[in-house]
């Protein structure tokens, strides 16, 4: 600070200096006159002069990041002209960043660094960044907005959440998941492997050996779980969408670690299946995810999509436990897992955010390793 108040009436002084001299033998009146006026247009010509050669950049450690992860960069300010820069003002709307540096040195740098957090998925540009300053005598304020150079990409946040183990732990071992084949038949009993038909686990053996197990029929088919994510329009509130997607991906991440495959049917406007049977496609659901869209049609709509395409679901995303979903779920018995706060359903295969709030929170972090290894 010392430094830079020196600096500025070394100039003030070898300004005045320089115009008193010129203008030294006139009479004193004029003398100050044209001191002035030449004072003004030098400081005049020399805000345009600092104006003209400031220029910034943002950068970013990681251009990927999960919603709610704490995101740091670096803005650098490039002082390019043979003067000094005073009382230099910098802010970036879209990151809430605003800092101010008395002094930037002739042809120097000076970085500035920040952190946030975005609590909402999408593509945020980091930018644009708006320069102001003043010259040393504070006569003349000029400012510059410098044009996005770099972005970031802000997905859903995704846990390590273990559905499969903490509801076979809650049910008991009862196996309510899915469905069971009935009582009676001869089955042999086997470790699972990718691909086997999810309805033939044998989930009391499972939650005894804390490992899959299927139960082998000759008749048994493969197939994998299919997860339905409701996404009618006007049906959440902007987090509660944010919850649906990170629910969603928590739940298809868990059985697809355990080499479980999943088919997603996103009903929305543009409705999409995606099968995911390796990491590519979990990939693919992932950043899909960023851009995705809750504006699907009504219940009669949802229901004629489901029925369009065949999808029987065995796990369905929603904003709440309403008439319509219940309707769903009878038709094909399966589990409803509802963002909706508050919520207090006796029926087991509904989880409300009490439930699964808890699975997050005994998670260990975040699910990063699928996208940013």
């Amino acid at each position: 600070m010392l430094r830079c108040l020196v600096v500025r009436y070394m100039y003030s002084l070898l300004l005045l200096s320089i115009l008193f001299i010129i203008l030294l033998g006139s009479r004193t009146f004029y003398s100050i006159f044209y001191g002035t006026g030449i004072l003004i247009l030098l400081e005049y010509l020399y805000s345009i002069y600092t104006k003209e050669k400031m220029s910034a950049i943002v950068f970013a450690a990681k251009q990927d990041i999960f919603r709610g992860e704490r995101f740091t960069y670096e803005v650098v300010l490039q002082n390019d002209s043979f003067l000094p820069v005073f009382n230099v003002l910098v802010s970036i709307k879209s990151l809430e960043f605003e800092d101010r540096i008395s002094y930037i040195g002739p042809f120097r740098q000076f970085a500035l660094k920040g952190e946030t957090t975005f609590e909402k998925r999408g593509r945020y540009d980091l930018g644009p960044v708006h320069i102001e300053s003043l010259e040393p005598f504070k006569l003349f304020k000029w400012f510059i907005e410098i044009p996005s150079m770099s972005w970031v990409t802000v997905y859903p946040k995704i846990f390590n959440g273990d559905f499969i183990l903490d509801l076979l732990r809650y049910d008991n071992g009862t196996g309510t998941l899915l469905k069971r084949h009935g009582n009676g038949i001869s089955y042999n009993v086997r470790k699972y492997v990718p691909g086997d038909n999810l309805r033939m686990i044998h989930w009391k053996l499972s939650a005894k050996l804390d490992e899959l197990q299927v139960k082998e029929y000759p008749d048994a088919t493969k197939n994998g779980l299919r997860v339905l994510c409701d996404m009618r329009q006007n049906m959440y509130n902007d987090m509660d969408e944010e919850n649906a997607l990170s629910l969603l991906l928590t739940v298809v991440s868990s059985f697809y670690r355990h080499g479980i495959e999943c088919e997603v049917l996103s009903a929305n406007k543009e409705w999409r299946q995606y099968a995911i049977k390796n990491g590519m496609d979990f990939k693919e659901l992932v950043e899909a995810s960023v851009d995705i869209k809750f504006d699907g049609s009504d219940y009669e709509g949802l229901y004629r999509m489901i029925s369009s395409v065949d999808f029987r679901p065995d796990v369905i995303i929603a904003p709440a436990v309403d008439a319509d979903i219940l309707k769903i779920q009878h038709a094909f018995d399966c589990w409803i897992f509802t963002v909706a706060e508050d919520e207090n359903w006796p029926e087991e295969r509904i989880i409300t955010p009490s439930r699964w709030r808890g699975i997050f929170e005994e998670s260990k972090g975040q699910a990063d390793i699928y996208i940013f290894n």
